[in-house]
């Protein structure tokens, strides 16, 4: 690569690093706090007008939920369910990739009732129901739990398991008064998404999509201030790097409200519309609640348009792509560190066209080099008459200055989406490749110092390939010349501090995307090693 091409390599690497310190910025790991629990008391609750969002509840005096669960269960996910405010206590992912795990992924979990998920915390005049105990029935492939308001409307609560990570839900109000009436009531939505690190937690985003449109949700305080989104709710989700909580209500809503609980975990409530119950009738709401990995053909399979919530950065409709790319490559390979290479290798092919004028760019470049310095040193006191000759010398030469860097440029949204999409590819999570035990974290080769430190040999390897793989930028003038001008300088240092910062950077990376990017610089060093010697065959300086 020459100059200007690695500045483009090291914008994108810039722009990839900086979304991660956003991510440590905006989303830090949380920092445990004791809670202080006080049974006795009961939990104060916010209740409006039927016009007007009802808040979620405040945790001065929060109940925890009791220890003892009800377990609906998949081959791929368990749900807990707790009696007291009939909701969700906690969901473990027990199968992902096809490969049942050793230890399940505990992706949620509540302790306390007024922020699990289906827990409905205002509902009319009753207000809170989170603290109320539900009566439990079971059916043969569902669970109900029922309760009885004041006013004659009995609440019951369905749930029931769809396909293999899908739980739906269903609220039935029945009215056994002898009049219509009016009610909406406040349900917590997708919450309290848990991560197995502290890393994987900085990648927990909560988003909700209002008419169509995704927002991003940032900025939760954390002394628990809500904040309101109003609209119809299309979809709820919290994705973190591997796993993802999507909430789809099938019925009109008014808002919802996002805050943080005592343990600075977000939750949310969803406002239902006002609903009309006539006396003697029953009126139903319907949710689905997805809980599995970040895996776009396995949400899509819903036909609840679940998949829209995947968020994969700015580029994601490409990385959605390479990963399916990717696992194709895994079904003629059965394994994901020949997919990668095979990938790389596709890659390369397909973007061989613009590699290959961005190094014959470089190459033009180099030959007019030494008419260049030399151009410098005649017309260095007159810099207007030397921009003239060094535009005629490009002219002569039909030379780009440009030309090098624009082909890098065109390829920098495949770089980038390969980056945002290997950071949270599941498939790479305990995949093995040679000495490498999941392709998801840094190679750790082996350890020194009592295995204080990792040694990965991949970052290390892709440094050295740089490194040769720059040397040849360097014009041969360079190694010659008696007295070297701040442009050879510049480029004597770069031969050595980009590989190393490239190492830095890529150091502690997954080693699926190392692996990519070493047999990708592998792949170009050979190209430009190609190119080069035709290229001198074939031209000459004017």
């Amino acid at each position: 690569m020459d100059k200007r091409t690695l500045y483009a390599v090291v914008l994108a690497i810039f722009v990839m690093v900086s979304y991660s310190y956003v991510i440590q910025k905006f989303y830090p790991a949380p920092k445990e706090s004791p809670v202080q629990i006080n049974k006795t008391e009961t939990v104060s609750s916010t209740i409006s007008n039927v016009s007007q969002p009802l808040a979620p509840s405040t945790f001065d005096s929060a109940i925890l939920l009791p220890s003892e669960t009800r377990v609906l269960s998949t081959d791929n996910v368990t749900y807990e369910f707790s009696d007291m405010g009939g909701c969700l206590k906690s969901i473990k992912i027990k199968k992902y990739n096809g490969l049942e795990q050793k230890e399940p992924e505990h992706i949620y979990d509540a302790k306390f009732s007024q922020d699990a998920i289906f827990s409905i915390v205002g509902i009319g005049e009753e207000g809170d129901l989170s603290k109320t105990k539900y009566n439990f029935s079971k059916t043969s492939n569902s669970f109900e739990y029922t309760t009885v308001l004041k006013n004659k409307l009995e609440i019951k609560k369905i749930f029931s398991l769809q396909q293999e990570n899908g739980l739906a839900a269903e609220i039935v109000i029945s009215n056994a008064s002898g009049a219509l009436q009016k009610i909406n009531y406040s349900m917590v939505g997708a919450s309290n998404m848990k991560s197995s690190t502290a890393i994987d937690k900085r990648f927990i985003e909560t988003m909700v999509f209002i008419k169509g449109k995704q927002k991003k949700i940032r900025g939760v305080s954390a002394n628990k201030q809500n904040n309101i989104y109003t609209g119809n709710i299309d979809l709820l989700s919290m994705q973190g790097k591997y796993f993802t909580l999507v909430m789809k209500p099938y019925q009109p809503t008014v808002s919802l409200t996002v805050s943080k609980n005592i343990d600075n975990d977000i939750y949310s409530v969803i406002q239902s519309d006002t609903i009309e119950v006539p006396s003697g009738s029953s009126v139903s709401s319907k949710f689905l609640l997805y809980s599995g990995p970040v895996n776009y053909t396995l949400m899509s399979g819903y036909g609840a348009g679940i998949e829209k919530s995947i968020n994969m950065g700015i580029f994601s409709d490409i990385s959605n792509i390479l990963l399916s790319s990717l696992k194709f490559l895994y079904k003629l390979t059965h394994n994901y560190g020949v997919a990668i290479i095979l990938l790389a290798l596709i890659i390369s092919i397909l973007l061989y066209p613009l590699t290959l004028k961005s190094v014959k760019s470089m190459k033009q470049m180099q030959l007019i080099q030494p008419k260049m310095d030399k151009l410098r040193k005649e017309l260095k006191d007159n810099p207007q008459k030397l921009n003239k000759e060094i535009m005629e010398l490009y002219k002569k030469n039909k030379v780009n200055p440009f030309g090098g860097c624009l082909p890098m440029l065109l390829q920098m949204p495949i770089f980038i989406a390969l980056y945002q999409a290997f950071m949270r590819a599941i498939e790479l999570k305990n995949a093995k490749f040679l000495w490498i035990s999941d392709l998801s974290t840094p190679d750790r080769a082996f350890s020194l110092f009592s295995g204080g430190f990792s040694v990965n040999i991949l970052p290390i390897l892709m440094a050295i390939t740089m490194f040769f793989q720059q040397k040849m930028s360097i014009p041969a003038s360079s190694s010659t010349a008696g007295a070297e001008d701040s442009v050879q300088q510049q480029q004597k240092m770069m031969l050595v501090l980009m590989p190393v910062l490239f190492g830095f950077i890529f150091y502690n990376m997954p080693s699926g995307l190392v692996l990519y990017w070493f047999i990708n610089t592998l792949i170009m060093f050979f190209q430009q090693v190609k190119v080069s010697k035709q290229f001198h065959v074939e031209n000459a300086i004017v």
